[in-house]
């Protein structure tokens, strides 16, 4: 699943920074036994991050998704990088 991550309003009427409400996501996929990979922005915006969320058992399998990846972070620019 490509997950993209927005920033959150806490209950207080505040923002949540990006990285809080991703390390809740990452959490909650690695206790299912999912895999996760993250690109974020380096720029504020309202998509500052995305998660790839994957279960694949094969290292090959896992290093060709990581490369693809990283290739679309490349193809989008400066701003972004893997996390």
């Amino acid at each position: 699943m490509w997950l993209p991550i927005a920033g959150e309003v806490g209950s207080s009427g505040t923002a949540v920074p990006p990285a809080a409400s991703t390390r809740k996501i990452v959490d909650e996929c690695a206790r299912r036994g999912f895999q996760v990979l993250a690109v974020r922005s380096c720029e504020e915006g309202p998509m500052t991050r995305c998660l790839l969320v994957h279960r694949f058992d094969s290292a090959k399998v896992i290093r060709r998704v990581t490369a693809a990846i990283e290739n679309v972070v490349r193809t989008m620019g400066q701003d972004w990088r893997m996390v």
